[in-house]
């Protein structure tokens, strides 16, 4: 039980980095001037850190796949309220076009019903297209046909 434990010794400096347990060590990721200032004991994490780092990780991960979606369906959704804003436009323009069609068809329609007060042909057209017209005759309402 009192056996020995197994240590290395590592150095690291500018210009290489070795360890006297036989091992050489590829350590390019230091910083050189903190490579000195440093142990590599000061470099290693606990499992705990090593957990919550994949956990902090992973949530990172997830929010950016969250936004990339997001970002996917706001542009779906915009193209898809530009369609449905172009229809309504459309729709508007034609009831606008259908309000001063029917505004012209009632001008029309009395203008016809008070020229049949003399002509009997204008009572039965409108009598074929089943119109009636109240009309304003000496100050009494009269229906037309």
């Amino acid at each position: 039980m009192g056996g020995k434990l197994n240590t290395c010794r590592c150095h690291v400096n500018e210009c290489a980095s070795w360890c006297d347990c036989g091992s050489a060590r590829n350590d390019d990721f230091l910083d050189k001037g903190a490579a000195n200032a440093h142990s590599l004991d000061d470099f290693m994490m606990s499992k705990a850190q090593y957990w919550m780092l994949n956990i902090v990780g992973g949530v990172c991960a997830l929010l950016i796949l969250t936004c990339v979606v997001l970002g996917h369906l706001g542009e779906k959704s915009s193209r898809s309220y530009a369609a449905t804003q172009a229809q309504i436009t459309a729709a508007e323009a034609q009831v606008n076009r259908v309000r001063q069609t029917q505004n012209t068809m009632q001008n029309l329609t009395v203008r016809v019903a008070q020229a049949a007060q003399s002509e009997p042909d204008l009572i039965e057209l409108l009598n074929r297209h089943n119109l009636k017209v109240n009309l304003n005759v000496d100050g009494q309402v009269k229906q037309v046909p």
